[in-house]
């Protein structure tokens, strides 16, 4: 209890001294002001070096206690009496120069002055009244100061009237004590208000639970701030309200029944609540309702502390639902999946097994019993590796006493092919023995036939059935990976050629017909020997291990036959068949080398005209090199200026003057000589350096055009990748006619019939945009390829360039003159004027100035040659 009354004491102590700190500043500005004013008023000639000196030292004591208070405020002082006592000593200052002041005042007084002058002493009175109730240890010098001004005071002043002050001041110190008294009284009373309002202020709301109090009838007088939270409602927008705006409506009604039966009669009520908050969303609240008594046990309010326990309440309702649907799998196990359960004993037999796995079985009664082994094993599919391992793989897990999961096997049931699905975990007893396996198995059977369609659909092309690059080469693989020392073998790869044109023109059916007539006709005269493969839409792959001589002229002959018509259904389709093979290990050493072998030698093969199939030599590879070594000079021979333009005349054939001439590219290499268009082109096209050599061969031929004495044509070839990126083209065949100054309609632009294959759209834009110019199109090589005569209508060309392999033979070949009579009649349907090349002799010409061709090129007339040795041609008229 000492220690209690400490505290309150220290309590007390501390609170006053607050009140000292901010009424303090105003009780001493009041003093001095009535000090100062009344010597004013009061006194003449005014003393005022006494006052300034009185008033300049009030001031700063004034000053120091006023700062004090200041730096205390801005961070609040642990309380002690060496605190205390550095203000009472400001305080005692300022006192005693107020009491220097009141007994100047009265030592000057007139008698009169000093009748008038009670009321500055009652004020004084009051004043030093205050300052006791703050701090009660200034009573001493306060008093001391009052008694001195009384003993002045009554030696000038009637006895009545020193009677009456000592009076008024005996009972402002006996006011002062009584006060002093009643106001620590009522502040410790306030004190412990304050302290316990302030404690159940923080519980209510720091709580983690919702806090409610109402009245009598339900009306909500107080919240605390989780109860907003939680409701969606500010405090201004509950307080008042009654607790019924918080109802869900799915709260039962007869649970409000009890709840006011039970607090209504003063006892406590627990239960749970569905309400909702401001948004219209339930909650769901476990309340804890009780009723507040007054002193006479009168109930005048009821306090509610709910907890929200909708999360715990999901999770349960969600435990609840897997335990059912727990309860409903270990129930009806069997009905509700496609797995089933098995068991095995101690000794690995079958003790149970369930009926999803007996109907598999025409005599299931026999199962029960039998080792797992021997019902695995005697069910094997025969001679079977793959099965046979998986056995292995189960019986290990089933001795190593482990748990597994998901061993796959493959079994023969019933005549059928199945696969199975196995999981299980051992049965360890106390004492270590081993009670047996329980687990569950699945029936895979459709999940592998679906991985094995994949499977063959990753490793083998969806058209043919052939397998594809990546099998082929696994197989190769194979294959040389268990070689033995005498093994050799023959790797070739097969290039359609003309597809592409075939399905362009005649679509993918009639293309896909083709090449499995292909197929067909390699497999009928090959046999199953050779292994056929697929590399791509239009090569194809096979391998034939250990060859004979037989077998190798079979495969010879099959290539040269398939260079005549392939006959589909009705129809015949002209193809051609290069073919590049390479023999292990007499070529190459690894499937790799093999390839790139073969490879090589199909390069080849598609180069020559004479043969269609090559074998790989090191010729093959030194040429590869050169190839490579051309290419990566392309750059420096055209900025060196190794390209040069020869020019081939063209005639008039009625006339025989000269009308323009064919521009033609010529390589002159400083170490290697001049190489040929027909060498050094097809590699530019796959490299794609042929667009630069177009440019640069298009800008060359205006200039030297420009430079001829005539205003002949000039006609310049055009690759297909140039014509397929029309606006580049385009550019450059604008920037070559301003640079040169060339008249449009001076330019002859030769597109191949192959390199117009692809998108109609696309082509038909592209030379649409080259015609706007004012060029002229002309259409090289006619009558080599597939282009239908609708197709080449809708090109809207100018020129037919007929193909010289038609025209060598006019004279010796009656069905070469009908094929050419054909086309110049086709021609001159179209309105298109024609071209022949390859003019070599006297009555070639005649028969085609008879059958209306217009215009001649072709040595008859003048080899491809230089520029000034052209130029010299035009200056002798020729």
């Amino acid at each position: 209890m000492a220690t209690t009354g400490l505290a309150h004491e220290k309590d007390i102590g501390y609170s006053l001294f607050q009140i000292f700190q901010k009424g303090m500043p105003l009780a001493l500005a009041a003093n001095e002001l009535i000090a100062v004013l009344l010597t004013i008023m009061y006194f003449r000639p005014v003393d005022w070096p006494r006052i300034l000196l009185w008033l300049g030292s009030t001031t700063i004591g004034s000053c120091l206690l006023f700062i004090l208070i200041r730096s205390d405020s801005m961070e609040k002082p642990v309380f002690n009496r060496k605190l205390l006592y550095r203000y009472e000593l400001l305080v005692g200052f300022n006192a005693g120069n107020f009491g220097l002041a009141f007994l100047y005042l009265f030592q000057h007084a007139s008698i009169y002055q000093q009748y008038l002058f009670v009321v500055a002493f009652i004020a004084f009175v009051f004043s030093g009244i205050f300052i006791l109730i703050m701090v009660p240890t200034l009573a001493a010098v306060w008093t001391s100061i009052l008694s001195a001004a009384f003993i002045i005071a009554a030696r000038k002043l009637p006895v009545s009237t020193s009677l009456v002050y000592f009076l008024i001041t005996m009972f402002g110190v006996l006011v002062a004590g009584i006060y002093r008294r009643l106001y620590k009284e009522r502040f410790l009373y306030q004190m412990y208000t304050e302290d316990r309002e302030r404690e159940l202020s923080m519980l209510f709301e720091q709580s983690p639970l919702s806090i409610v109090l109402t009245d009598k009838e339900g009306t909500i007088m107080r919240v605390n701030k989780r109860m907003e939270n939680l409701s969606g409602f500010d405090r201004s927008e509950l307080n008042g309200k009654n607790t019924s705006l918080l109802k869900s409506g799915k709260t039962p009604r007869h649970t409000y029944d009890e709840l006011w039966g039970t607090i209504s009669q003063g006892g406590n009520w627990t239960g749970e609540l569905i309400n909702k908050n401001k948004k219209g969303q339930e909650y769901i609240e476990k309340a804890s309702i009780s009723p507040i008594k007054d002193a006479d046990g009168t109930i005048t309010n009821y306090i509610a502390i709910k907890e929200n326990i909708t999360l715990q309440r999901e999770y349960e309702e969600q435990l609840q639902r897997q335990n059912e649907i727990i309860q409903l799998f270990l129930r009806d196990f069997e009905d509700q999946s496609g797995d089933w359960l098995w068991e095995l004993d101690e000794d690995l037999r079958i003790c149970y097994i369930s009926e999803k796995m007996l109907k598999y079985f025409q005599n299931p009664t026999t199962i029960t019993g039998l080792l797992a082994f021997d019902f695995l094993k005697d069910r094997l599919p025969e001679d079977d590796y793959q099965a046979e391992t998986q056995f292995i793989e189960i019986a290990n897990a089933l001795y190593a006493v482990k748990p597994f999961k998901d061993l796959e096997i493959k079994l023969n049931i019933e005549g059928a092919l199945t696969w199975l699905s196995f999981s299980a975990v051992p049965f360890i007893s106390s004492i270590g023995r081993k009670p047996g396996w329980r687990g569950v198995g699945r029936d895979i059977t459709d999940k592998k036939l679906l991985e094995n369609q994949l499977y063959h659909k990753a490793n083998y092309d969806e058209l043919t059935g052939l397998p594809n690059r990546s099998r082929f080469k696994e197989t190769i693989d194979n294959e040389l990976g268990a070689a033995p020392d005498d093994y050799r073998a023959i790797l070739g790869i097969m290039r359609l050629e003309k597809l592409d044109l075939l399905r362009t023109n005649l679509g993918s059916i009639i293309c896909n017909q083709v090449i499995a007539e292909f197929i067909s006709e390699f497999r009928r005269n090959l046999g199953d020997g050779f292994v056929l493969g697929r590399l791509g839409k239009d090569e194809f792959v096979f391998w034939k291990a250990m060859p004979d001589v037989h077998q190798i002229d079979k495969m010879h002959r099959f290539v040269r036959m398939i260079q005549n018509p392939l006959q589909v259904g009705p129809d015949f389709f002209h193809i051609d068949l290069p073919v590049g093979i390479a023999f292990y290990p007499d070529d190459a050493l690894d499937r790799g080398e093999l390839f790139r072998a073969a490879d090589l030698a199909l390069n080849e093969a598609r180069a020559s005209s004479a043969r269609k199939i090559m074998r790989y030599s090191e010729n093959l590879a030194t040429g590869f090199i050169r190839k490579l070594t051309l290419i990566n000079e392309f750059p420096a021979a055209l900025a060196e200026g190794q390209f040069r333009m020869c020019y081939q005349p063209q005639v008039d054939a009625l006339s025989g003057t000269m009308t323009g001439a064919e521009a033609l590219i010529r390589w002159y290499h400083p170490q290697n000589g001049t190489i040929s268009p027909g060498e050094f082109i097809p590699w530019a096209e796959q490299s794609g350096f042929i667009t630069s050599i177009g440019e640069w061969t298009l800008e060359q031929a205006c200039t030297d055009a420009m430079d001829w004495e005539k205003p002949l044509l000039v006609s310049i070839n055009v690759s297909g990748i140039q014509l397929r990126d029309s606006r580049r083209l385009s550019h450059a065949v604008k920037s070559a006619l301003k640079a040169s100054g060339l008249p449009p309609r001076r330019l002859v632009l030769e597109i191949t019939e192959s390199a117009m294959f692809g998108s109609e759209e696309e082509i038909g834009t592209s030379l649409s945009d080259l015609r706007s110019l004012g060029i002229v199109i002309a259409l090289d090589d006619f009558g080599t390829g597939y282009s239908s005569l609708a197709y080449i209508q809708r090109l809207h060309l100018d020129k037919l360039k007929i193909d010289q392999s038609f025209i060598r033979k006019l004279g010796k070949d009656k069905d070469a003159e009908k094929i050419v009579t054909v086309i110049l009649d086709f021609a001159r349907s179209m309105n298109l004027e024609t071209v022949a090349e390859g003019v070599e002799r006297e009555d070639q010409a005649l028969f085609l100035r008879n059958a209306g061709c217009h215009y001649l090129q072709g040595y008859l007339y003048g080899k491809a040659m230089p520029q000034e040795s052209f130029r010299q041609i035009i200056r002798k008229g020729h």
